[in-house]
């Protein structure tokens, strides 16, 4: 062979070679991108995986709350209606009282020892005097 296709030859090798050593850099770069890439995808995931944890933790903690609100509320309800009912008792004294003067007693021997005159003068026993009172209520209401 002559010398110049040697130089060609090797001029072509060399170019090859060149090209060769390119492209291995830009794969060692691509590769290093990668696993940069897989990381940071890697560390987004924990991250995601944190907030859907935290989220679902809130959502746990509002239906605690939200129960706890549903209970306060029927405790509530049951102090205004127990409320209202010693609202009416104390209504119905003041009329009693206004009406004819009211006469509470306590028996000493009966089995139901709290006496109160109704409206009419009947007699209202009950074992306390809210629930004679009731009683008398209920009767006048009649």
């Amino acid at each position: 062979m002559s010398d110049h296709l040697i130089a060609e030859a090797n001029r072509h090798a060399k170019a090859l070679t060149d090209e060769r050593n390119n492209l291995v850099v830009e794969m060692n770069l691509l590769r290093e991108w990668q696993r940069g890439v897989i990381q940071n995808a890697r560390a987004h995931h924990a991250q995601l995986t944190d907030v859907i944890a935290r989220a679902e933790r809130a959502e746990d903690e509002i239906k605690d709350r939200a129960a706890m609100m549903r209970d306060v509320m029927r405790e509530r309800d049951a102090a205004e209606a127990e409320l209202a009912a010693e609202r009416a008792r104390l209504d119905w004294l003041q009329a009693q009282e206004v009406k004819r003067g009211l006469e509470i007693t306590e028996g000493r021997d009966d089995p139901l020892p709290f006496l109160v005159l109704g409206e009419d003068g009947t007699t209202h026993w009950g074992n306390t005097y809210r629930a004679a009172i009731d009683s008398a209520m209920k009767e006048g209401a009649k």
